[in-house]
């Protein structure tokens, strides 16, 4: 087990034949089976994702983005290993000067055709797959040991300083457990970081809050009942965890390709100061990455607890502020003063905008299904108060996290 795992992403764009597009569609779909059990046996592999962007003139997109941790020649060897006959059906519909054919044509492959992020986000970074395995196979153990140990009226008896040093011997007793302290913070360490955030703070406070605020009034003098979230139409953008991902195409102006790269710069700096996976930002977010594609388009790939219907209400702050800023940068984004006055209205066409630009994800693959965010961080907590010495303050948040 490899207990910290620095983790990172890899993300290749190809442009598909325009005579093969629907083809293309059709042997994702073939593979979807084969390629979820190929991926399942790469340990290092949180995420995969194939996604098909629409034609931008004459021929679509195809975006292969791997989520993974550790080194990325070696898991490139692995996959091509495992799962290189699957890749070749897919990637043989693409324009390409030179397929790959084997594991060294595949690493040239991804390298010509990679594209690396503008932001970028992971709520776990620090933590290996094998190490939320661990935490989930931690988890169950300890809730059996409560089932069976401690009934509901025996609680005040024991005392929790007296239940947390139990479940303590009994996790140390099962060796196929692993407790301790993984260190996430010594993962990342950013110079620019601090920059970032006070330069942030700085333009959002002096600049564009009191518009946001003027804004925000506005709506809420003239706002009529909302439709509650999960009804009507809205209902389609909520799901259970897996994927989101959303094409805006930018504004036309050199202007607004420069305000986006800025705003990604310091969103890229601020998720990784304040929103490590502990905090209410981001806090349905596994993994995020912005990238800034031909033709002033940017897109955004993310794996969600919740759908982008459901994620909107749920933001904080924050993310508001500066996911307004980045789409107000977009074409077809509703504002202006109308919109603002318009209240429910706004809500609306708000939805309706999100919806138009989101993105089918044509193969989704994740490590740890069913898991949230705040789950897999309850159990990373757990595993480290485990690996500890008990006292009293620590069997408090011990017993209160069980």
């Amino acid at each position: 087990m490899t207990p910290v795992s620095k983790q990172q992403a890899l993300t290749l764009v190809c442009e598909v034949r325009s005579e093969s597009q629907r083809a293309l569609r059709a042997e994702l779909s073939l593979l979807a089976s084969a390629l979820e059990e190929a991926f399942r046996s790469l340990p290092s592999l949180h995420f995969a994702r194939f996604v098909v962007i629409p034609a931008r003139a004459a021929s679509e997109e195809l975006v292969l983005e791997l989520g993974f941790e550790g080194a990325l020649e070696p898991l490139l060897v692995a996959l091509w290993a495992i799962a290189g006959g699957y890749l070749i059906r897919v990637f043989r519909y693409c324009h390409s000067t030179e397929l790959p054919a084997d594991g060294r044509s595949f690493s040239r492959f991804c390298a010509r055709h990679a594209r690396r992020a503008d932001a970028a986000f992971a709520a776990h970074d620090g933590l290996s797959v094998a190490v939320i395995h661990n935490d989930v196979a931690l988890d169950r153990l300890l809730q059996a040991e409560l089932d069976r140990a401690v009934e509901a009226e025996a609680v005040a008896e024991h005392g929790p300083l007296e239940i947390a040093t139990t479940l303590q011997s009994r996790a140390r007793a099962n060796h196929g457990t692993w407790l301790g302290s993984v260190g996430r913070e010594q993962q990342r360490r950013d110079p620019l970081a601090p920059v970032r955030g006070r330069l942030a703070e700085v333009l959002l406070s002096l600049l564009v809050l009191p518009l946001l605020a003027f804004g925000q009034a506005l709506s809420g003098l003239f706002r009529r009942t909302r439709v509650p979230v999960g009804e009507g139409a809205d209902s389609l953008l909520l799901r259970e965890q897996g994927p989101c991902a959303q094409l805006l195409r930018l504004k036309p102006g050199r202007s607004r390709l420069r305000v986006v790269r800025l705003l990604l710069w310091l969103i890229h700096g601020w998720v990784g100061q304040r929103a490590s996976g502990l905090g209410p930002a981001l806090s349905h977010v596994h993994s995020a990455r912005w990238l800034i594609l031909e033709g002033s388009r940017l897109l955004f790939l993310a794996h969600t607890d919740l759908g982008p219907g459901a994620l909107l209400p749920r933001r904080s702050a924050w993310e508001r502020r500066l996911s307004a800023l980045i789409w107000l940068q977009a074409e077809g984004f509703p504002s202006g003063l109308r919109a603002v006055l318009g209240g429910d209205r706004r809500e609306a066409a708000l939805r309706e905008w999100l919806r138009r630009s989101l993105l089918p994800t044509a193969f989704w693959y994740t490590a740890y299904p069913g898991l949230s965010v705040s789950e897999i961080e309850r159990n990373h907590r757990v595993r480290e108060l485990l690996g500890r010495n008990i006292d009293r303050e620590r069997a408090l948040e011990l017993c209160a996290l069980l």
